[in-house]
């Protein structure tokens, strides 16, 4: 269930939505030792369950600011799953399901040198969260991080093209974006920057 809604004559929006979802007969595909080589296999989960909440929405400041908003509730989990032949995973969360994520950000554009300049920052704060190997019962915790992007563009009025500078994971910090059952990771990218050139034609 959910609304949409626009407020103060439009200048601000406001969405949210409650849901409640019952999983049967989920697949996982997970890393394996079979016949002493390394395989992908896909296992049959059992039932999981996923409820929460979303609010999300954004306000319009003056005459060229946006501020934009967003809160997530969380609480995924399995309900039914034999990781092994002797071990329930039943309770467990499901895998990348923080309790909470929010969500800031702020643009703002006015006119410069005969064109329009616009800057914004966006900030992403998420709870920590499990990547798991249910086969070999392996838990490995992520914990909460917060993650902030920051962009800056302008663009001649009339033109066709436009200049974006953008730097993204201002704080640095790298997380596993992926770990098998041999404890190899793939990490999540560091703080990377960049500049580009749109032509539209």
């Amino acid at each position: 269930g959910g609304l949409k809604s626009r407020l103060l004559h439009g200048r601000l929006t406001v969405n949210a939505a409650v849901f409640h979802y019952d999983y049967t007969n989920l697949q996982l595909t997970g890393n394996a030792i079979v016949a002493g080589a390394p395989r992908l296999l896909t296992t049959n989960a059992g039932q999981a369950r996923s409820r929460g909440v979303e609010v999300d929405g954004e306000l319009r400041v003056g005459a060229g600011g946006r501020l934009s908003y967003g809160v997530t509730l969380l609480d995924a989990r399995y309900v039914s799953y034999m990781a092994t032949a002797a071990t329930s995973w039943a309770g467990h969360k499901l895998d990348r399901a923080p309790s909470h994520v929010y969500t800031l950000g702020y643009q703002h554009r006015l006119p410069l040198a005969g064109g329009q300049l616009t800057g914004g920052v966006f900030a992403r704060a998420s709870g920590e969260y499990t990547i798991s190997v249910p086969s070999q019962l392996l838990v490995y915790r992520v914990p909460s991080y917060t993650s902030t992007d920051a962009t800056l563009s302008w663009q001649p009025d009339g033109a066709r093209w436009s200049v974006l500078a953008r730097v993204r994971n201002i704080e640095d910090k790298v997380r596993p974006a992926i770990v098998d059952s041999f404890g190899m990771t793939t990490p999540t990218a560091p703080r990377t920057a960049d500049l580009r050139l749109d032509v539209r034609f």
